[in-house]
């Protein structure tokens, strides 16, 4: 609903609404922003939106934590309703942000 998914993506897991996923092994790469505004969506319905993503997906929680406190917090609208509902609905799992993988330099210091 409301997403943009890139050419070529590969999407194991469910697209967010309102997302923008793109890549082989689909990666959420933040809001669609540009075609919600498109769609009509106001400034601060998108603004919630991605205070909500960021909440899931910028705070460095799990998921289950992250929706706790966003359901807590909020920001509360049917939208950000919407995002929780997919996300618990998710039976494959959703496509979120790859973690970075950090190189263990201690080998190569060794040599």
């Amino acid at each position: 609903m409301h997403a943009f998914v890139g050419g070529y993506t590969v999407a194991t897991k469910d697209v967010l609404p309102f997302s923008k996923t793109v890549g082989n092994r689909a990666r959420l790469f933040g809001v669609n922003s540009i075609g919600l505004a498109r769609r009509g969506f106001s400034r601060e319905t998108i603004l919630a939106i991605r205070r909500a993503y960021r909440t899931l997906f910028q705070s460095r929680m799990i998921l289950s934590a992250a929706l706790a406190r966003l359901e807590r917090e909020g920001p509360h609208t049917s939208e950000t309703r919407l995002l929780i509902a997919f996300i618990q609905s998710a039976k494959r799992g959703v496509v979120s942000k790859r973690r970075r993988v950090v190189a263990d330099t201690s080998e190569a210091d060794g040599a």
